[in-house]
């Protein structure tokens, strides 16, 4: 299984509580990077709903992260640079936007830097790939960031699409079983 729907009962008044940390305590609405790292000691302290969600799962925040992808536009098909499965989490402007994961060529895979640095590797040539999943970011998911996949943004919306995704102590694997 390369992702599956996480239920979290409370997870649009988060999202709602992490939208808003973003827009008053960081650039990220400003800048034009796709993967942006927040202050993870800050936001925690921020949102104590976070922490509580997280103690009740066993699960210890190694990092989180917004991914921005603008308005009516889409986030090539990459593969990210580590192999623990990841939560992502629906912040603002995700329904109707797909994530979508492909089997492809390992020939076509570069490895490649973010604008603030972070690795991953792009896929260039998407001629031969095979889509072997589709999911659309309407509440949070785990899945495996190592399979090559792309976001397609929503075209209705005007303003960027943002998710959480968050990296633990630990791969979040076992909840994909």
């Amino acid at each position: 299984m390369i992702y599956k729907y996480i239920d979290i009962p409370n997870y649009k008044e988060i999202a709602d509580k992490v939208y808003e940390f973003i827009k008053n305590k960081t650039d990220i609405l400003e800048t034009t990077a796709v993967w942006n790292f927040l202050p993870k000691n800050e936001i925690l302290e921020d949102i104590p709903e976070l922490v509580a969600l997280f103690n009740s799962m066993g699960l210890v925040p190694l990092n989180l992260s917004i991914v921005k992808c603008r308005p009516n536009s889409q986030i090539g098909v990459h593969i990210d640079s580590d192999n623990y499965a990841r939560l992502l989490w629906p912040i603002r402007n995700c329904d109707g936007s797909f994530t979508r994961f492909f089997e492809v060529d390992q020939s076509n895979v570069e490895k490649r830097y973010g604008v603030k640095g972070d690795l991953y590797y792009h896929i260039n040539n998407l001629g031969n790939a095979k889509l072997l999943e589709s999911v659309e970011l309407n509440k949070p998911i785990v899945f495996k960031p190592w399979i090559p996949h792309g976001v397609w943004s929503n075209p209705k919306y005007n303003e960027p699409r943002l998710s959480l995704t968050i990296k633990f102590s630990k791969s979040l694997e076992y909840m994909l079983e």
